[in-house]
């Protein structure tokens, strides 16, 4: 199924290229030319590779196809650009004369499904240009027959003249010798000709002999070597005669040595690409393609730099590799720092990163943001995005949210707001104003929620607290977990003992603990062993059993009871002394 695509494609045929050497015929005539067009996706000029189908027609729509099916697979294209050779070659008479259109199909390059191809419409009439091709084949040239021409029989080393043809009293004009093959320029197009040659004759007659030379030496004049410049005596213009171009004012600025040119070290001037007016060393008005090359800053190797109004390096210092990948106003100032693009962003020590996004800053050794606002990593901190974050303690974490503070070795925040993560290895998962200020204490989420000695945990809720080593509060609402190891659980749960376990019901008020090691439950409708519906506050549906003992215990109160394993009764103390159920 052909898939649908919005593809513009505007066109122009830039060269044609022939098997064409000198003024006669170096080897068989080529039939390829080069073809050059302008692709453009959804309205926008296409970037990357695209494989084309491109077939010859007789018509501009319908009609039959001519010649072969040329196929150019992963051609790049640059800013919509594209170029590809296309040769005919199957049938011979693909040129004759005739009309020709040029059907173009196109996929993208990653695709090698048959169907991706669209079929761009409509179809590229050709010029005239590649009809040049078929002048090889021409039968006649200049309304000359063929026939008329063979190889001269005197002295004329194979270049073809006509049968009938005279050499004007011995010799040719050098105007004359121009006309062989074909010309170029027209003489009468040229302004500013120097002095002597304005009448289009440079007076210089050449003999017959020095043009029998010129051509068996191909274009030489003296038996293969070029023309000595101090052996030509014709009106030399001014300015030429020293062998040195000094038309117009001396120019000492550019240097060309070897496959390299530069300029002197004390020029000042811009060098403009697309521009007449540089504002920069070098202003390029257009893509810039790096192709297996390294682009240098102040320094070689040292920064690339892509952004408006960003820099790379510290002034004074030379820092290697820094990289600014674009965007506005960024700076990336340590080694082999970098800041992808965005606007107001900072990549100041080493290996430092900023993704992008706003006014960010890794300022620290392997610190990174991601993106976002105004989001602050050191010390090898990470920060993915969110806005106001601080990450300061030495591998901190903060995965997003809005103004959290990580600010330990190893502390972590992953999101929400206003959470603050202090203690060396604590964490806060997320909600809104918690606290883990403890070693590797926790706080999951909820709303301020604190976790403040060492490996404390609350696991979320409102407004609960973890304050000793290894409390607990799993969520709730105004829990306190004060004694060490103790867990307070539900609403208003006070374990403010060492050890101790307090479960409070949903009445608004405190439930707390008294003494260590305790385990409390208050549950207003009861508390049910085996029973989902409880009678009373506790009730158990199954045997309940009784430790036996061999003495009463001491400091009885009423109500106390006991199995007696010597008189195998259940004893109940009455308020003075021990009585025996039956």
């Amino acid at each position: 199924m052909n898939r649908e695509r919005t593809i513009l494609l505007n066109v122009v045929i830039l060269v044609i290229v022939f098997g064409m050497a000198g003024v006669s015929w170096a080897g068989p005539m080529s039939t390829a030319f080069t073809y050059q067009g302008i692709l453009m996706d959804a309205n926008s000029p296409a970037e990357g590779f695209y494989d084309f189908e491109f077939e010859l027609y007789d018509q501009d729509t319908g009609g039959n196809q001519v010649g072969n099916t040329v196929t150019k697979d992963e051609v790049e294209v640059i800013d919509g650009y594209f170029t590809a050779p296309l040769d005919f070659v199957t049938d011979p008479n693909v040129f004759n004369g005739d009309l020709r259109w040029l059907a173009i199909a196109v996929r993208p390059g990653a695709s090698s499904d048959p169907c991706d191809f669209a079929t761009l419409s409509p179809r590229q009439e050709l010029t005239p240009t590649p009809y040049a091709i078929h002048s090889g084949n021409a039968d006649t040239l200049d309304s000359f027959d063929s026939a008329a021409f063979a190889p001269s029989m005197h002295d004329h080393d194979g270049v073809y003249a006509l049968i009938s043809h005279h050499h004007d009293d011995s010799y040719y004009t050098q105007s004359q010798l121009q006309n062989v093959g074909e010309a170029i320029v027209r003489w009468d197009n040229i302004s500013n000709t120097p002095a002597g040659f304005g009448d289009g004759d440079d007076d210089t007659q050449l003999t017959e002999g020095e043009v029998d030379a010129y051509v068996a030496n191909n274009g030489y004049l003296d038996g293969g070597s070029a023309l000595d410049w101090d052996n030509i005596t014709i009106d030399m213009p001014a300015g030429f005669a020293d062998g040195v171009d000094n038309t117009g004012a001396a120019d000492s600025d550019w240097t060309i040595s070897g496959s390299d040119m530069y300029t002197s070290a004390g020029v000042t001037g811009n060098v403009g690409i697309g521009t007449s007016s540089p504002a920069a060393k070098l202003t390029v008005d257009g893509a810039i393609l790096r192709d297996g090359s390294t682009m240098y800053g102040s320094n070689a190797g040292t920064h690339i730099n892509l952004g408006t109004a960003s820099t790379t390096g510290t002034n004074g210092e030379d820092y290697d590799g820094g990289t600014v990948g674009g965007g506005e106003s960024n700076a990336a100032a340590g080694e082999h720092s970098t800041v992808s693009g965005g606007i107001g962003n900072a990549a100041s020590s080493y290996y430092a990163t900023v993704g992008g996004g706003f006014s960010n800053t890794a300022s620290f050794y392997y610190a990174t943001v991601g993106g976002g606002a105004h989001n602050t990593a050191s010390g090898g901190a990470t920060i993915g995005g969110g806005y106001g974050n601080t990450a300061s303690g030495s591998n901190s974490t903060i995965g997003g949210g809005d103004d959290n503070i990580a600010s330990s070795d190893f502390s972590t925040v992953g999101g929400g707001e206003d959470n603050t993560a202090s203690g060396a290895e604590s964490t806060v998962g997320g909600g809104q104003v918690n606290e883990a200020s403890g070693h590797a204490s926790t706080v999951g989420g909820g709303y301020n929620n604190t976790a403040s000695d060492d490996y404390a945990a609350v696991g979320g809720g409102y407004d609960n607290d973890a304050n000793s080593l290894y409390a607990t509060v799993p969520g709730g609402y105004y829990n306190a977990a004060n004694g060490d190891y103790s867990f307070a659980a539900g609403r208003r749960a006070k374990a403010n003992h060492d050890g101790a376990f307090v479960w409070a019901d949903s009445t608004n008020a405190d439930f707390a603990s008294t003494a260590d090691d305790q385990f409390l439950i208050r549950a207003s409708g009861g508390v049910g062993i085996n029973t989902a519906s409880p009678a009373r506050s506790l009730h158990v549906n199954d045997v309940m059993r009784l430790e036996p003992r061999a003495s009463a215990p001491g400091g009885a109160s009423e109500g106390d009871m006991f199995m007696d394993s010597t008189t195998h009764k259940l004893m109940v103390y009455d308020g003075s002394t021990w009585q025996a159920c039956w």
